[in-house]
């Protein structure tokens, strides 16, 4: 009994979504996670199903009985329940004989029903088109919205705001996005929006803290939301709740279509492909690209690899070893730098930028756009782009510098257990010294 009672409340709730998808309250793409945690995934057929009665609810007619003759059972229930709900009776009517199963007719039989008791015939149907749709693109509030974003920290990780002021209330939109899983999480505050909007603005918490964040245009927040959105459909993860409703409100409210934000600066940035290290230092020493780091299972078996040609008792030129360390690290770097990974260090360099340009820190920010740049020209080997080279190289030393230190390490304790065994006491290099001849 309890099993049942909970499938009759999932039916429910699958029914009352898809109505909403219909009647176009909210989108599939905000809700296909909730259907499917209630055991109603939606594959690419019905999607177009979806789309198509959402076209043919506004005008029924023969179309949509034709659609709806092989359309599942809970979408043909949710469409009754939806023309009940705008109490078409003529479209209503227009199903009779049509549907392909007895619980169909018992449902269509009830919303006529439910509509003849309120007194409403086919000749005095009462359409409600007004509240489903929305109005024309015209702006409705006196503020422009705004918006913030963090810098990409490890695994390209940020936090985005933007902050809508409708009439009447404002909200808070925080939106959470990773630039190789998508957005993962979002929500809206709308009772300390403007709270929240003060301190992003002076750049401190509550306490007096200082906030990381720089204001960008909200054309540019809505090509970040839509190149992540991109990344969740290929890779297969569900959007979070909320994210076409980000989208159709700011649409809506203030025209705003998405546009990716350039550095934009007197004189052209050229690729930067020729660069030193100590040229790229100021880049390479910014917080966010020291947190850009590189998984050790690439790194270790080029480790292993230069230990073994500096010990090896056959390779004895010191000449000959280097070439051979830098002929691995260039395979490496090749490697390592797929056209993915290209593109997703070219995209972190270019918001970097434009944060370094909101903080003045103008010259800084040509270097990674012009970092961007080369990584986004696909004919450029990686071995040519110094960025690459470099970023490829502090992490391989990080890796190098552990396992010396681990080596070291070892190394003492070997002397202390020694030291133990002869019950010889550890020297104290700052104490005085008995020298016995």
């Amino acid at each position: 009994m309890g099993r049942k009672r909970r499938d009759t409340r999932s039916a429910r709730f699958v029914t009352r979504t898809l109505m909403d998808i219909l009647a176009g309250k909210t989108s599939l793409g905000d809700r296909r996670a909730d259907l499917e945690r209630h055991g109603c995934p939606v594959d690419e057929a019905a999607e177009n199903l979806l789309r198509r009665l959402t076209s043919l609810l506004h005008a029924p007619d023969a179309a949509l009985v034709n659609a709806l003759e092989q359309a599942p059972p809970l979408i043909v229930e949710s469409v009754i329940g939806l023309l009940c709900r705008r109490k078409q009776v003529s479209a209503l009517a227009m199903l009779k004989g049509h549907l392909s199963s007895r619980p169909l007719e018992k449902a269509l039989a009830k919303a006529l029903y439910q509509l003849s008791s309120q007194g409403i015939t086919a000749a005095e149907e009462v359409l409600e088109p007004a509240r489903e749709r929305r109005p024309a693109l015209t702006p409705r509030s006196t503020e422009d919205p705004e918006a913030w974003v963090t810098p990409r920290y490890e695994e390209g990780v940020f936090a985005m705001s933007l902050f809508l002021p409708f009439p009447g209330k404002a909200t808070m939109c925080v939106a959470t996005i990773a630039d190789r899983q998508g957005v993962t999480e979002i929500r809206f505050d709308d009772e300390t929006a403007r709270a929240m909007r003060r301190q992003l603005k002076a750049r401190t918490d509550e306490d007096g803290r200082p906030i990381v964040v720089h204001p960008i245009p909200v054309s540019h927040a809505l090509f970040l939301i839509d190149e992540a959105a991109a990344t969740n459909k290929i890779k297969g993860i569900p959007l979070p709740f909320g994210v076409e409703r980000v989208r159709r409100d700011v649409k809506h409210h203030w025209n705003i279509e998405p546009q990716q934000a350039r550095l934009e600066r007197r004189e052209g940035i050229e690729p930067i492909t020729g660069h030193s290290v100590g040229a790229l230092g100021p880049l390479l020493s910014q917080p966010p690209v020291l947190s850009w780091t590189i998984d050790a299972g690439h790194l270790v078996p080029v480790v292993q690899e230069i230990f073994e040609d500096a010990d090896s008792p056959i390779i004895v030129d010191d000449q000959v070893k280097k070439a051979r360390r830098d002929r691995a690290i260039d395979a490496a770097v090749e490697a390592y730098y797929t056209p993915e990974r290209r593109h997703r260090y070219a995209r972190r360099l270019e918001e970097l930028a434009l944060a370094l340009d909101a903080d003045g820190k103008r010259d800084i920010a040509e270097l990674a756009w012009g970092c961007a740049l080369a990584l986004a020209q696909a004919d450029t080997p990686p071995t040519a782009i110094p960025f690459a080279l470099y970023h490829y190289q502090i992490n391989l030393l990080t890796i190098v510098n552990a396992v010396m230190s681990e080596v070291q390490q070892g190394a003492d304790r070997g002397i202390e257990e020694a030291g133990e065994r002869f019950d010889v006491p550890p020297e104290k290099p700052d104490g005085p010294r008995i020298i016995v001849p």
